[in-house]
């Protein structure tokens, strides 16, 4: 979902879709999807659970903080400096390469590096959010 205030979302929450906020949605716009959904969710007879909306975030992993500092929110040309990563559920969201080997290293230390922290953060219980949908 892009635009703040969605009816879309409602549509949604009513056929029990499991919707997903763009990536490029600012955060103040978030908890309109959120109202829209829930309120959808009672029109189908149903309770809103957090853990069916998803929200896509810009990822950015370097090797070192200098190198994710200059290249994620420095640079003038990164394609990252407008995008600030705040969500519960981690969706990778692509971006056009300006340096590809630094988004393919990015990609590599999400899954190898981060992606398995935040899986042993939230315990053996949860969800694995290593990646893939539902």
């Amino acid at each position: 979902m892009v635009a703040p205030g969605s009816k879309g979302v409602i549509a949604m929450g009513e056929r029990d879709f499991h919707p997903l906020s763009a990536n490029f949605l600012l955060a103040q716009w978030l908890p309109s999807h959120w109202a829209n959904y829930a309120a959808g969710k009672r029109k189908g007879g149903r309770a809103a659970d957090p853990a069916d909306w998803r929200i896509a975030r810009t990822i950015f992993v370097a090797d070192d903080e200098r190198v994710a500092l200059r290249y994620g929110r420095q640079d003038a040309n990164s394609p990252y400096r407008y995008y600030w990563p705040d969500s519960g559920e981690l969706v990778y969201a692509g971006m056009d390469w300006v340096d590809p080997q630094l988004a393919r290293r990015s990609m590599e230390l999400t899954a190898v590096e981060v992606m398995p922290r935040v899986n042993q953060a939230i315990g053996n219980g949860q969800r694995d959010v290593r990646g893939g949908g539902d």
